[in-house]
């Protein structure tokens, strides 16, 4: 029986008046290890779909696979051949190297330290670097992962606007640790999408992965995809003032850009609330009257930079 996606059409049958029988295939069911009086587990799915389940098997998963770096692989190679394997939701990662390479191998403890959650390095020398991801992908269900990004792309915003208002009595610091804390948002992106991956190949249970239907799936990878570039957006301001930070020192009214700012973050918040409770009334709500709003906002407060100087207006008109 060949290992690709195959249908099979089977005939339900009626026995004893009550009782619908479908034969299994059976290749199938030799290879499964089923024979005459074997148990079997039907799984429901929310989908309405049933699921046959060979007792005392588990869902297939991905054990492991095996990167070869060679002298043409640069970083950008191994960052995206780590991040795809990653994602396609193995468990071992074997990162071969032809020849010694120290960077390369560097930028693997750097990448699994930023990025990666659940991943450490099992072996190290200069030839071989083997990664385990050793968390359980169903001990964060992706409604818990949406509202913890949430969260920490929210404060990200919140901690960057008051250091706006309050940059005579900080230092730096405070904003590069936004910048820093942009690598959290990431690591559970990753790891987001790495259940939703999971979810489709059917390694991971609808439920367990927190959804109610497999459709659900796209949803929320936009969903995941749009507070991953908020956080971004959180860390560019940041980054905007630290470079520009002594310009923004001279600035003595930032109070219009807070108000227009604790606006958006808001808007920001209630519109996670709305996709994560289903509130398809608020959600249009939100859509209709926010936008044109925030758009005539912002458009009064450009209007009002050309009024400073250049080495003020510029930084404020990046934070915008």
């Amino acid at each position: 029986m060949t290992t690709h996606h195959t249908k099979l059409v089977r005939k339900i049958q009626l026995m004893g008046g009550s009782t619908y029988i479908v034969s299994l295939p059976k290749e199938w069911a030799l290879q499964a290890g089923i024979r005459r009086g074997s148990l079997v587990t039907l799984s429901l799915e929310p989908d309405g779909t049933i699921k046959i389940i060979p007792s005392g098997k588990k869902t297939r998963e991905v054990s492991s696979t095996t990167i070869k770096v060679t002298h043409d692989t640069t970083r950008g190679i191994l960052i995206r051949e780590i991040m795809s394997r990653y994602l396609a939701g193995y468990k071992m990662i074997k990162i071969e190297f032809e020849v010694d390479n120290y960077e390369l191998r560097r930028t693997v403890r750097e990448i699994i330290t930023r990025k990666l959650i659940g991943a450490e390095i099992l072996h190290e020398d200069i030839r071989e670097v083997i990664l385990q991801i050793l968390v359980n992908i169903e001990e964060l269900p992706i409604n818990v992962i949406v509202k913890r990004m949430t969260n920490v792309a929210s404060n990200m915003l919140k901690d960057g606007i008051y250091g706006l208002s309050n940059i005579n009595e900080i230092d730096k610091d405070t904003f590069k640790d936004i910048v820093e804390r942009d690598d959290l948002v990431d690591k559970l992106y990753l790891y987001g999408l790495r259940q939703l991956h999971a979810t489709i190949k059917g390694y991971l249970n609808i439920e367990e992965a927190g959804l109610h239907r497999l459709e659900e799936v796209l949803p929320y990878g936009v969903v995941l995809k749009s507070i991953e570039r908020v956080a971004d957006h959180a860390a560019y301001i940041a980054y905007n003032c630290i470079e520009m930070f002594e310009p923004l020192r001279s600035v003595k009214d930032v109070k219009g850009i807070t108000d227009f700012a604790n606006t958006i973050i808001k808007f920001f918040e209630d519109s996670i609330n709305t996709f994560l409770e289903k509130d398809k009334i608020n959600a249009h709500k939100l859509m209709d009257s926010i936008p044109i709003a925030t758009r005539e906002r912002e458009k009064k407060l450009a209007q009002q930079l050309p009024r400073l100087s250049a080495k003020t207006a510029i930084p404020l008109r990046l934070i915008l």
